[in-house]
């Protein structure tokens, strides 16, 4: 591209900021095509599921997940936005520092004054070795086809840190979700033999999501719809499902509506199955939250809707 001003890299998105103050982002190969995001940008940072700019009124506002997504105002009188994980930092033209943790909705909470630069790193809670397969089994009890799940894990906690799905109510909520689609196999295969069939990790169905998901990833998934259930593919289509073609599924996790995960999967409409995920949902809070549930049950939904 001409007349770049600034270009910032992210996981397999990348984005130019123009000489004229127009943001535009690219999320796949490098031949995927340009979306615009905004004008009148003055500073901008990416992450794999998220976009923050400083408008040059000074007003910060950042979108999350696929480059169509809304965006979220945050905070006004800010020189420079950061990123990282699900941490959101605002340096303030006034030098005050201020951090918030969490969903696009969390409160702020002050850090410094005096501030001349700013960097962010994320949350040392995260895990360096992710999940693994002892951590399914003291969920979920006995883990069918244990060797195809291990073989799978290393893919799946990269993707899983990719699509910012490192919180305790995420990983609960993405695992209980692969737990009922695909039994932690990275290889399932369900159907009645269609060509779009459900496979993989995520069970990716119909035409239109092999499309999608073949677009972002770079692979022609229609003409080769077994790809879906490789190991090279199936990780990184199930964190696409999760922060692209349902951008909004991080929010419910981190809002406990299990409820509204399930609709985004799209599952035939069951209240037993709606109660088993989210039972499963619980169990794996628990694990991740030491023991115990972050809230009160009542706060969790379960019911789709």
């Amino acid at each position: 591209m001409n007349g770049a001003k600034d270009i910032e890299l992210a996981g397999s998105r990348i984005g130019v900021l123009r000489e004229d103050g127009s943001l535009v982002v690219k999320d796949g190969n490098l031949w995927s095509s340009w979306t615009e995001q905004t004008g009148n940008v003055k500073d901008f940072e990416l992450t794999p599921s998220r976009i923050g700019v400083v408008l040059t009124n000074g007003d910060a506002t950042v979108k999350e997940g696929d480059l169509f997504a809304g965006w979220v105002n945050q905070a006004g009188g800010v020189k420079e936005v950061e990123l990282a994980g699900d941490r959101l930092g605002v340096l303030r033209d006034n030098g005050s520092f201020a951090v918030k943790e969490g969903n696009l909705w969390a409160g702020w909470t002050e850090q410094a004054g005096g501030v001349s630069a700013a960097d962010l790193t994320s949350p040392a809670t995260v895990p360096t070795n992710g999940v693994t397969l002892q951590d399914l089994r003291n969920i979920y009890g006995t883990i069918g086809a244990p060797d195809t799940v291990q073989e799978g894990l290393e893919s799946l906690n990269a993707e899983m840190v990719r699509g910012g799905i490192t919180t305790p109510a995420r990983k609960a909520a993405f695992l209980a979700t692969l737990r009922n689609e695909s039994g932690f196999r990275y290889n399932a295969l369900e159907g009645t033999g269609a060509t779009y069939q459900g496979r993989g990790f995520i069970q990716l169905t119909n035409d239109s999501n092999y499309r999608g998901a073949g677009s972002n990833l770079g692979v022609d998934l229609l003409g080769n719809p077994e790809l879906a259930r490789s190991l090279q593919y199936s990780a990184p289509i199930a964190r696409w499902y999760w922060t692209v073609a349902r951008s909004d599924s991080n929010n419910a996790a981190d809002h406990y509506d299990m409820g509204l995960i399930s609709r985004y999967i799209g599952y035939k409409a069951s209240s037993a199955e709606d109660a088993e995920r989210c039972n499963d949902f619980k169990s794996a809070l628990r694990y991740f939250n030491g023991g115990s549930l972050p809230v009160p049950d009542s706060q969790i939904t379960c019911n789709r809707h």
